[in-house]
């Protein structure tokens, strides 16, 4: 008996184009990051993690591919223990150079990043419950196995993302040196 496949739900694709639309900005940035020799590393760094970020939501979501829902959990996981990790560090830092007077000061930019802690978990669990969907769907025989080749609307999704990417980057050009 072959149904059709799991749809993901509403707050799933809010979550897909949420992490694609940040991925698309952190590909941008990195990108720009690779114009100074200086941060030549750290703009691959940036623009690897964007990107793969963007296609692993996109076969996850769209492709209903059980490998990428995993990875794309894994790495959300990931990038949740990052943030709880840095805003630790900031915390005890702050704390040690002046006291609980220092970690009043810098309240909007932990308060901030504790925004960015919440988005990471809110992708993060939405991301996992997708693939524990995937996978039982795929264990009971509800899915159909997985296509590898490129479709019209996969072409139209990469023009999109390209184009952003290069909208972006043609927009901080112009307004440089402004």
């Amino acid at each position: 008996m072959n149904t059709q496949d799991p749809l993901p739900t509403p707050d799933h694709f809010e979550v897909s184009v949420f992490v694609i639309a940040i991925g698309l900005v952190m590909t941008t940035v990195g990108l720009l990051s690779l114009l100074s020799p200086s941060s030549l590393l750290l703009g691959l760094v940036i623009a690897g993690w964007g990107s793969s970020g963007v296609w692993l939501q996109y076969l996850a979501t769209f492709r209903r591919d059980v490998r990428a829902s995993l990875l794309i959990s894994c790495k959300g996981s990931i990038s949740l223990l990052a943030m709880i990790s840095l805003l630790g560090l900031l915390l005890v830092w702050q704390f040690q150079q002046g006291g609980m007077q220092a970690v009043f000061d810098v309240a909007t930019s932990l308060m901030f990043l504790g925004a960015i802690i919440l988005y990471f978990l809110w992708t993060t669990q939405a991301n996992w419950r997708w693939y524990f969907q995937l996978r039982k769907a795929t264990r009971y025989g509800l899915t159909s196995p997985p296509w590898r080749q490129l479709s019209v609307s996969d072409l139209f999704a990469l023009v999109v993302m390209i184009g952003s990417v290069l909208g972006m980057m043609s927009f901080l050009f112009r307004n440089a040196g402004k």
